[in-house]
């Protein structure tokens, strides 16, 4: 939609991708930025975890009468299209191995501000470079990453400039490459 501007999380599992943090701060900003929306791609309630997580966002959007502006979207088999749409892409986990969600958003060129969670975003992000890296679990600082990049275009565009360089750097044939060169490595020493 013309003029409207897009938040993007995407990801099954609503508890440990901390959508209900997501939404929370969400909800503290929508009123300043009303032609943002927040998406979330994927989301299901498989675990007791995920459910108390639906749960608390769903009690957040009615509250907040946003129920306009939190858009669910169910598990989709063309992702790259919603990362080429978005705006800014967040990463609110609780905790990550390595998060392909945030790997594809930056391939995508999109603008990432993402918790500083266990383990993964700051291998990827460095901070202020190619996305922006909050203090794990830091609604306030989210908050206040989030509003910063809302309302800076240059800075969205810029940092989603420079994510792509994951793209090289985590290119398939150059982790084969460390891959090899770690297991030929260790056969070496054994």
């Amino acid at each position: 939609v013309p003029g409207e501007k897009y938040i993007l999380a995407v990801g099954s599992k609503a508890w440990q991708k901390g959508f209900d943090k997501l939404v929370e701060v969400f909800s503290r900003i929508a009123t300043s930025f009303p032609h943002w929306k927040l998406i979330i791609l994927g989301m299901k309630t498989i675990f007791p975890n995920d459910v108390r997580a639906e749960a608390a966002i769903q009690e957040i959007v009615g509250k907040n009468d946003l129920q306009d502006r939190v858009i669910f979207v169910p598990a989709v088999g063309n992702v790259g299209d919603w990362y080429d749409a978005a705006d800014v892409f967040v990463l609110s986990s609780r905790y990550e191995g390595m998060p392909n969600v945030l790997l594809e958003a930056m391939a995508s060129g999109r603008c990432c501000v993402c918790f500083d969670c266990p383990t993964g975003p700051r291998d990827l992000v460095l901070h202020g470079e190619n996305g922006i890296l909050v203090p794990d679990g830091d609604l306030d600082e989210l908050q206040r990453a989030l509003m910063r990049v809302m309302d800076d275009e240059e800075l969205r565009s810029r940092l989603g400039r420079s994510a792509t360089a994951v793209r090289k750097s985590h290119a398939p044939d150059r982790i084969m490459k460390l891959w090899e060169d770690a297991i030929i490595g260790q056969e070496r020493h054994a």
